[in-house]
């Protein structure tokens, strides 16, 4: 989060950034607090929104970038992730 930059605007750019996707960033849909790993954070925020254009692409810190169905995804690598998608 840069100087200035409210939580909804770090949502909009870590989104775009990640998939392409501009999305409209409504409200607070849950916080998570705690470190699951020694290079996560100690506070997740995350909000509902609708994707309003972009397209889906792999930001630069993954290979690819795909949708799946909730039943067919992997196991995820953080407690917080499983526990939004349920």
């Amino acid at each position: 989060m840069a100087a200035f930059e409210t939580p909804e605007k770090v949502a909009q750019r870590d989104c775009f950034e990640e998939t392409g996707f501009i999305p409209e960033v409504d409200q607070l849909h849950e916080m998570f607090f705690g470190r699951e790993h020694k290079h996560d954070s100690d506070i997740l925020l995350v909000f509902d929104a609708q994707i309003t254009s972009g397209e889906l692409c792999a930001g630069d810190d993954v290979d690819c970038a795909e949708f799946f169905l909730l039943d067919s995804l992997q196991p995820l690598a953080f407690h917080s992730t499983d526990n939004i998608l349920q």
